[in-house]
């Protein structure tokens, strides 16, 4: 086993905290109860916030405290606008940005929403008719909802075709029909959702906007035009979009003329497919398809683009989680400015140490997935946009009871991702005097003043800060691109008629498909890759060197993964990019079925004749075996890969870039290698730690640098390839030696920071958790201090440093050395270097501060009933989504259990 001694030194594109960007630094939702804010209040946190190491917040207004109704600021009133122009004020000052949500709670909704603008959906019912048989009932007496009206009325016959007979129902409802032959009439009814703003604050409060009517979203907008214009308020950095939750929409009042418009035929003479959940024939895939394509095209133009346009006329970027829309997710994220993505819950990795919530419902909400994120972070890429989002942290755990060392890991996948903008999730705005645990969201995780970890969050920030501005400083270096083939996925009906291609459930259409499949196995070998769509591929050219270029990122190759569809559009483009030397690899067959109805067979006859003179060509490839044929045109997987190693690849300028992240347990320490050419220098970067050296490498028969690598799970790097020569000091790493004798009497237990207040102090042989010590200690939260005293017989001078190693940590610990601070603990491993010369023969005192998680606390007052949960809306819940009860929970260990070690190092011989 070895250990690394980290040399001080800066290279241009590692750098220091000081003087981040603000987009550089990690950002929180802030949500704003009932928006009982204060100046005071607001100027408090902010000044918090800063000097935590956050660079941004984004105000999300929702549900309020009971018994503060009177300190209730209604969305968007003057109040409200002075109290966020406050906002914006101070984080001037602090070098912070603001966002904010485009609403209260989630989706877009309010008190200004008309009832023709508000979220709809469409019912069919259905008569059998009998020939020369006379069919009359009122159709409104069959509605779902009072409040429903007919839309469309068809007569289908026993061939399926159907004949619009709407203009046969009277106004009140009443249709007299019959004909000669027997019928199925089917009527269409447009109804309102009825759905709510979820989460709304006071004055947001109001139905969830139609968000495919352009009209919907222009009235719904232009509601902020005037609070903004009547205040002359600035605007955010960005205005939001929360992932799509609006529930059983899938229609608009002129659906059936944009989609004749969008489509070329008459939908009417189909609805009957919508009724159908059996057949499955090529017909029925092929409207399903038009459909499809439909609500993807109005959420895209009227909904996305809508709301962008809107806020880049007032200066302003737009953020969107596009992850649950009933659309193509890869245009959605592109169309705004910085995509989000969301990392929902725990990934679960093998990391020894690392703790999950086994109570958080993985069969209902999935677990993130660096595919999914992909999708955000592909979109970025191939349209050059400079940040990433995410959503981070939601759900990690239950309440109180999220460490640190849990968020990390997450973070890193994120990074892997391609993800370069966290967005905490989130701090609740609570005052100062606000007895415990103070106002909370209830989504857990708190990052704010009340968490047990906020002593410790500026390190958590200080890393992310480090890491983010590496990676928005450089740009993706990814081989290929896959392509996104959504036309298999709409051929039939979704969970709500249009179909949610949502992160928490994917395993319907990402995990069980080709594409999914394909993504899977490619990651896992080690490539990278991007994802494209089609309008994506519209916008691709070639370079002079047969490279495929979006905007100004390259790419060796298109990947075409097993698909029956694809749009004629799509393949001619392939076609022209192929005929002037692009390298197209297809993953089974060429698709010659073009989606939808119209006119489809002339399109798959022009497709066919495209697939045959495709085959002709000599960098196209029809493959079935695609790792075979990526090796074949030059394009190889990274090694880190069969190490178990997470990574993304970017570059600078001349240089490569890599973040790495061991996220498993398989991997320590040994030889790596990187698939790039050869260079002159390799940097090593520990952003925990700000410290860097110049590593040894070697240039094997491969091509490929190899080099020596010592990550433990848990841990996290940069390595930069350069071309130029490095001027910094080389790298030294070392090795364990022996484990020193460590002599001393007793430990000793001292409760300094927390509550209850324990005056006593603990003696015992060797570090325990003080939950097993005593009844007092039980519920305490805070911080307890250890402290040894201690010898190391025969302990030799020298100029090496020494590894501490703590036994299990609950949870973070700031530790002491003969009264120098040598470092904190709030991730995994728990381990420390020991600088040398810090150790003496005689008379060492070591004091290890643990912080524990708050959960006790809760479990006390739950206990004793004191009243804390007193929320309005979904009050307070746990992570089943049941009301939070803590009083039946066992008791989280807290404290520091088992022997610390310590060992000597030696200079690694490589």
């Amino acid at each position: 086993m070895v250990f690394l001694l980290l040399i001080t030194g800066r290279i241009a594109v590692f750098s220091q905290t000081a003087g981040a960007a603000r987009e550089s630094k990690p950002w929180t939702y802030w949500w704003w109860m009932g928006s009982a804010v204060t100046p005071e209040g607001i100027t408090s946190q902010l000044e918090a916030f800063r000097q935590a190491g956050l660079g941004g917040v984004h105000i999300i207004p929702v549900y309020g405290v009971k018994g503060e109704e009177d300190r209730f600021i209604p969305f968007l009133s003057h109040r409200w606008m002075e109290m966020y122009q406050h906002t914006l004020t101070e984080a001037a000052r602090l070098d912070m940005g603001v966002d904010m949500s485009t609403g209260t709670g989630w989706p877009f909704g309010g008190p200004w929403v008309r009832t023709e603008d508000a979220s709809k959906y469409f019912s069919l019912v259905s008569f059998s008719v009998f020939a020369n048989q006379p069919f009359s009932t009122n159709l409104y007496g069959h509605a779902p909802d009072k409040d429903c009206r007919i839309t469309a009325v068809v007569a289908v016959d026993s061939y399926k075709e159907g004949l619009d007979i709407t203009s046969s129902v009277a106004e009140d409802g009443m249709l007299h029909w019959v004909s000669d032959k027997p019928y199925v009439i089917y009527v269409m009814y447009l109804c309102p959702t009825g759905q709510q703003v979820k989460r709304a604050a006071p004055g947001g409060e109001g139905p969830v906007i139609d968000v495919f009517s352009k009209k919907a979203m222009s009235s719904y907008l232009a509601f902020f035009d005037s609070c903004f214009r009547v205040t002359q308020s600035p605007f955010p950095r960005c205005f939001y979009n929360d992932s799509y939750e609006v529930f059983r929409a899938n229609w608009t009042e002129n659906f059936f003329d944009e989609f004749k418009k969008r489509r070329g035929y008459d939908l009417r003479r189909f609805i009957h497919v919508f009724a159908d959940s059996v057949t499955h024939d090529d017909r029925s895939e092929r409207i399903w398809q038009d459909y499809h394509e439909t609500i993807s095209d109005l959420m895209l133009d009227n909904f996305t683009r809508t709301w962008v346009k809107w806020a880049g006329s007032h200066h302003c970027m737009t953020r969107n989680q596009a992850h649950g829309s009933p659309g193509n997710l890869l245009d959605l994220y592109a169309a705004a400015e910085i995509p989000e993505t969301e990392s929902f819950g725990s990934s679960r990795f093998d990391i020894p140490g690392l703790r999950y919530d086994t109570l958080f419902n993985e069969k209902q909400f999935g677990r993130p997935d660096v595919l999914y994120f992909k999708f955000a972070s592909s979109a970025a890429h191939v349209t050059g946009k400079k940040y990433v989002s995410s959503e981070t942290g939601t759900w990690l755990a239950d309440h109180f009871q999220v460490a640190l060392s849990m968020v990390k890991p997450q973070i890193d996948e994120l990074f892997t991702a391609g993800i370069n903008h966290i967005f905490y999730h989130g701090i609740t705005y609570s005052e100062k005097n606000k007895p415990f645990p103070g106002n909370l969201f209830y989504a857990s995780t708190n990052f704010g003043p009340s968490s047990h970890f906020w002593n410790e969050l500026p390190q958590l920030n200080a890393y992310v800060t480090r890491c983010q501005q590496i990676l928005q400083s450089t740009v993706p270096q990814n081989d290929f691109l896959l392509y996104f083939p959504v036309y298999d996925l709409w051929t039939s009906r979704g969970n709500q008629q249009c179909k949610m291609l949502t992160i928490h459930e994917a395993t319907s259409w990402f995990d069980g498909s080709a594409f999914g499949r394909t993504a899977r196995l490619l990651h896992e070998k080690g490539y990278c890759f991007d994802y494209i769509s089609d309008a994506q591929i519209q916008m691709l050219v070639l370079d002079n060197f047969g490279n495929l270029l979006s905007g100004k990122i390259s790419y060796k190759a298109l990947v075409i993964p097993p698909c029956k569809y694809m749009p004629l559009k799509t393949l001619r483009k392939i076609e022209i990019l192929a005929r002037k030397g692009a390298i197209i690899i297809f993953m089974d067959a060429i698709p010659v079925h073009h989606p939808g109805y119209y006119e489809a067979a002339k399109k798959e006859k022009d497709m066919a004749a495209i697939a045959s003179y495709l085959k002709k060509l000599q960098l196209v490839y029809v493959s079935d075996n695609i790792l075979h044929s990526l090796s074949y045109v030059g394009i190889l997987p990274e090694p880190l890969a069969e190490k178990k190693l997470s990574f993304i690849r970017k570059k600078k300028g001349d240089g490569t870039v890599y973040f790495i992240a061991n996220l498993s347990s398989v991997f320590h320490e040994g030889e790596v290698e990187l698939n790039i050419a050869a260079s002159h220098s390799l940097v090593y970067y520990d952003p925990l730690h700000d410290k860097k050296g110049k590593l040894r490498f070697t240039v094997p028969s491969t091509g490929k640098i190899r080099f020596y690598l010592q990550l433990e799970p848990g841990e996290s790097c940069f390595i930069e390839a350069n071309a130029a020569q490095s001027m910094d000091p080389e790298w030294t790493w070392y090795e364990k030696t022996e484990l020193l004798p460590v002599k001393g009497k007793k430990w000793i237990l001292s409760f300094t920071e927390g509550t209850p207040s324990i005056g006593k102090k603990i003696k015992m042989k060797q570090p325990a958790y003080w939950t097993d010590l005593c009844q007092q200690a039980k519920y305490y939260n805070g911080m307890a201090v250890y402290s040894f005293t201690f010898d190391i017989p025969g302990l030799s001078s020298g100029d090496l440093p020494c590894l501490l190693e703590l036994g299990d940590l609950r949870e973070t610990a700031v530790i002491r050395l003969n009264n120098k601070e040598i470092g904190h603990l709030w991730c995994l491993p728990s381990r420390l270097l020991i600088p040398a010369g810090t150790l003496k023969e005689k008379e060492n005192v070591i004091e290890i501060a643990v912080t524990n998680l708050s959960i006790n606390r809760i479990i006390e007052m739950d206990r004793k009933n004191i009243p804390w949960k007193n929320f309005y809306d979904i009050n307070f819940v746990n992570i089943r989504y049941q009301p939070f009860d803590a009083s039946h929970y066992s008791l989280s260990p807290s404290g520091l259990s088992g022997a610390i070690k310590i060992y000597k190092l030696k200079m690694k011989q490589l």
